[in-house]
């Protein structure tokens, strides 16, 4: 795994597990036991007065102007401009009611526990979705693309996914073995959603979760994803933070990062910030970032690639003064082509299925990796 040059600083937050961030209007929440406001960027941080509770805040939302807290002892509210904090439990079932995840849709609210709810006032109220097939799952991640929420389970759960706003659920792990299917995080990142799984690294899937494919990225705990741009984030349990442009290749951050256990990670003023466990929040400059990975059309020093899209001959050329072995592999991981190259090779892909492939260039020094999209 490759190395960016970077460089992280502790901010005065230095102790307490850090969960969840949430960035709104500019202004950085992060939550651990309390709730902790910075309007200037990490420089200093203000308590919002949240009584104490073991195990702490696991996850919150802003919406408008209200903040939605999930506990292992269920939900509390207040607002932005207040830090007085009152329960929003009715119609939560069980105890603990430990809330795993929150996520904002329209103007409804989706609650992840033992069992997945909807609130449509809030968080004051909730609804019971669907009950019969997800009453015992624990309910980590939610995301939605294309107007689909999809839902992503711990405990081997895998993922599910609703076309009605949450009242009835499908599942939709084809391609997530056990090893893969307990999932931490949902992003969207184009058109793929991106799993980031509890033992096993980053799954893309290309067609709203009928089937997922193993990124590059794998025996990594991924606790989290942001993305940013054409940037994807992801805190890791023990790596800290890895950065990809493609989300199959993935190069780690962690310059400075005394801690590499991150929990949760945020953007804003420039920074990027990652809550750890147990040691506080960091942050470092988006600008000191070296974004690694592939490109469409890509063109470097290195390497170019073109037409791109193609429909027959892909032609590639480099700047070695050696030859070098090139592989071409499809998005399941299979090699369909190897040859070598001495600075140029035109490939011809009519045969090849229609679809996105990875194109890997291989010297005693590098492997230069770059994707195509076949026509």
């Amino acid at each position: 795994m490759n190395v960016a040059n970077a460089q992280w600083q502790q901010t005065s937050l230095n102790s307490g597990n850090f969960d969840a961030i949430v960035i709104n209007d500019g202004n950085i929440y992060a939550a651990a036991d309390d709730l902790f406001l910075s309007t200037d960027y990490g420089n200093s941080w203000t308590s919002k007065g949240f009584p104490y509770l073991p195990g702490g805040i696991n996850t919150f939302v802003i919406k408008g102007n209200n903040i939605i807290l999930g506990t292992f002892y269920g939900v509390y509210l207040s607002t932005i401009n207040d830090s007085n904090w009152t329960t929003g439990n009715t119609g939560l079932v069980g105890y603990p009611l430990y809330i795993n995840s929150l996520f904002v849709k329209d103007s409804n609210i989706y609650l992840g526990s033992y069992g997945i709810y909807m609130s449509t006032n809030n968080g004051s109220n909730w609804i019971g979705l669907d009950t019969a097939l997800l009453k015992y799952s624990d309910i980590d991640a939610f995301v939605v693309k294309d107007s689909i929420i999809f839902a992503g389970v711990s405990n081997e759960g895998g993922v599910y996914l609703s076309t009605n706003n949450g009242i009835s659920w499908t599942n939709s792990s084809a391609g997530l073995n056990a090893n893969s299917s307990s999932i931490t995080s949902l992003a969207i990142f184009g058109n793929y959603i991106i799993a980031g799984t509890l033992n096993n690294g980053v799954f893309l899937s290309p067609n709203n979760g009928s089937s997922w494919i193993a990124s590059y990225l794998q025996n990594v705990k991924v606790k989290t994803l942001l993305i940013y741009g054409n940037t994807i984030f992801a805190g890791c349990d023990g790596d800290g933070v890895l950065i990809s442009n493609d989300g199959y290749n993935w190069a780690a951050i962690n310059s400075g990062l005394d801690y590499p256990y991150v929990s949760s990670l945020g953007i804003a003023g420039g920074y990027l910030f990652a809550g750890t466990m147990y040691n506080g929040v960091w942050k470092r400059p988006l600008s000191e970032i070296g974004i690694y990975g592939i490109k469409d059309n890509f063109v470097d020093n290195n390497i170019s690639i073109y037409p791109n899209p193609t429909k027959d001959n892909l032609t590639i050329e480099t700047n070695a003064n050696q030859e070098q072995r090139l592989e071409i592999l499809n998005l399941f991981g299979q090699t369909v082509y190897t040859n070598s190259i001495n600075k140029k090779a035109v490939v011809n892909t009519s045969a090849f299925a229609n679809g996105v492939y990875i194109l890997k260039i291989y010297s005693d020094k590098e492997t230069i990796v770059r994707k195509f999209i076949k026509e």
